[in-house]
C-alpha cells in the first residue's frame, strides 16, 4: 500500500451493477489493510474529487464505467486532484507484486456511509453564484449527458441553480436553447454550445481564462502547457500574469462551477453565448500524433532541443515548446502510449499547420535514425 496506516479513503463509484461489484471487492481490500472507508455511493466524478477535499480525506477512488465495457478506477490525493503517472505505476507495482502489509482483524475499521453527498454538493455550489439574478433571464439550457445519473444531478442543479433545463432530444430544434450543456463520462468532460457549435477543452479553457480575467478578482491565472498562447494575450490586455503547469498537475475547473460561471456571466451582462464566443480572439491551433516507439521518446526530445536558430526559444518545463516567431510548438511524449503529442500554434492557419508538419517531420527522421 501507498498510504500511511489508518488513512481515511472515500470510495464513490457510477450507478452500473458490475462497477458496483469492483467497488465492494476495492472497498473489502482496502478495509483489510487498516484504512478507514468513507462510501460516498452513487455519484459522478467532480462530486468524489470534491469530497476528499472538502472533508479532509487522506485520498479518494472513483470508479465509473466505460461504453466498450471496461472500468476506469481514479485515484485521487487530498486535494481531489487526481494522482499523478508516478504514482499511478506505483500503485500497479505494488498490485503485480500483492505487496499489500495487510492489518490484524481488530484493526478493520467500519465502513462510514456518507449520505446525501451529491444534495450536499449542490447546496454548497448554488451558494456561491447570484440565484436571483440568474432567475430574471429565463434562460432556457438544453442538457444531454452519457449516462443516467448525470443527467439527473445536472437537470436538478440547473433548476437549482435559476434556469429551466431541459433534456435534449434528438428531434428537437438546438435554437430555441439559450445555452446547451453536454456532459460526458460521468463529468469528466464538459461541453458548452449553441445551434451546431460545441466547444471542446481548448476552447473552455479560453472562456473560462475571459471570464477570470475580467472579473478583475485574481492576479494571475493557471493553465496547461497545452493551452494556445492566445490565452496569455487575452490575461495581459488585463494585466493578469499566467502561470504555465504541467499538463499532469493541472486540475482544470469542476464541471458544475464552469457551467455556472458562463451562465452567470450572461445573465450579469445580458449577453447571448454567442456574443462570449465572439470575444474570443482568432487563433490558429493544430493538434496531431505522430508514432513514437518508448526507446526513441528520450532521443527525440533531447535532439528537439539542439535548435540551430538563435532566434527560437526553448522551453523544458514539460516535453520541449520550441517558440518561433509568429507561433510555437509544443511536443509531449505520451506517458502511456507509444507516440507523441504534437501542439502547433501560429499567427495563420497555414502557419499553425506548416510549423507542425516541418516539427512531425524532425520527430520521424529522429525515430528512424535518419
Amino acid at each position: 500500500s501507498q498510504l500511511p496506516k489508518k488513512s481515511k479513503v472515500a470510495i464513490g463509484s457510477s450507478d452500473s451493477s458490475y462497477v458496483e461489484m469492483i467497488k465492494s471487492s476495492l472497498l473489502s481490500g482496502i478495509l483489510s489493510l487498516g484504512h478507514e472507508v468513507f462510501d460516498l455511493g452513487k455519484t459522478i466524478l467532480p462530486i468524489a474529487k470534491k469530497a476528499v477535499k472538502q472533508h479532509k480525506l487522506s485520498n479518494g477512488v472513483y470508479l465509473r464505467d466505460r461504453t466498450d465495457g471496461e472500468i476506469i478506477i481514479e485515484f485521487f490525493d487530498s486535494n481531489g486532484s487526481i494522482i499523478d503517472k508516478g504514482m499511478q505505476r506505483k500503485i500497479q507495482h505494488t498490485f503485480l507484486r500483492d505487496d499489500f502489509q495487510r492489518c490484524v482483524y481488530d484493526d478493520i475499521q467500519k465502513v462510514q456511509i456518507f449520505p446525501n453527498i451529491n444534495e450536499i454538493y449542490m447546496t454548497n455550489h448554488i451558494k456561491n453564484f447570484d440565484v436571483d439574478l440568474i432567475s430574471e433571464e429565463n434562460l432556457v439550457i438544453g442538457c444531454s449527458t452519457t449516462d443516467k445519473i448525470t443527467l439527473e444531478l445536472l437537470l436538478s442543479y440547473l433548476g437549482r441553480l435559476g434556469v429551466k433545463p431541459v433534456q435534449l432530444k434528438n428531434n428537437s430544434p438546438k435554437s430555441q436553447y439559450d445555452l446547451i450543456i453536454a456532459v460526458e463520462d460521468y463529468g469528466n468532460i464538459i461541453r458548452l454550445g449553441i445551434d451546431d457549435f460545441m466547444t471542446d477543452n481548448t476552447y473552455n479553457h479560453i472562456l473560462n481564462s475571459i471570464i477570470t480575467c475580467k472579473s478583475g478578482m485574481v492576479d494571475y491565472i493557471t493553465l496547461p502547457l497545452n493551452s494556445p498562447k492566445i490565452i496569455q494575450d487575452i490575461a495581459e490586455k488585463y494585466h493578469i500574469n499566467v502561470k504555465w503547469s504541467k499538463i499532469s498537475n493541472y486540475e482544470p475547473p469542476d464541471i458544475f462551477e464552469f457551467a455556472s460561471r458562463i451562465i452567470e456571466y450572461m445573465c450579469s451582462n445580458k449577453v447571448k453565448f454567442n456574443d462570449l464566443l465572439d470575444e474570443i480572439p482568432p487563433y490558429y491551433w493544430k493538434h496531431k500524433n505522430v508514432s513514437c516507439p518508448w526507446e526513441a521518446k528520450g532521443k527525440v526530445i533531447r535532439q528537439l532541443m539542439k535548435v540551430e536558430n538563435p532566434k527560437t526559444k526553448i522551453e523544458t518545463l514539460e516535453g520541449v515548446k520550441l517558440h518561433h516567431e509568429g507561433g510555437c510548438v509544443l511536443v509531449l511524449p505520451d506517458p502511456e502510449k507509444a507516440f507523441c503529442k504534437v501542439y502547433g500554434e501560429g499567427y495563420t492557419e497555414e502557419f499553425a499547420e506548416s510549423i507542425t508538419e516541418e516539427l512531425i517531420e524532425k520527430i520521424e527522421k529522429i525515430r528512424d535514425g535518419k
